[in-house]
């Protein structure tokens, strides 16, 4: 579990990063923010795939936590969708829409 948890720690370096950067287009900018994102979620199904069932419940409430933290904008709820219900139930798509700035737009 310690490489899974390195690996989100890098992915939030990287978001922390993407925040403070500027970009030449809109585009740029949002294929950065579906990079890391999708990362992040991709990490999870492979944490998914090879972990117990009890390591990935902690990893995935790690995960669906940092998501409330970045998550606000239209692209982000398409890339949670994009993952369900692979890693992510609808139920954790409805908190994340709850406790971030996704509630905005509902």
């Amino acid at each position: 579990m310690k490489d899974y948890q390195e690996k989100l720690e890098i992915f939030k370096q990287e978001y922390v990063k993407y925040l403070h950067s500027d970009f030449v287009s809109e585009a740029e900018d949002t294929d950065e923010n579906v990079r890391i994102k999708s990362g992040v979620l991709n990490l999870l199904t492979v944490v998914k795939k090879h972990e117990s069932y009890e390591s990935y419940k902690s990893f995935k409430d790690s995960v669906v936590n940092y998501l409330c933290e970045i998550s606000g904008c239209s692209e982000d709820l398409a890339i949670l969708e994009d993952h369900c219900p692979e890693v992510l139930s609808p139920d954790d798509i409805e908190y994340i829409i709850q406790y971030s700035a996704l509630s905005r737009w509902f």
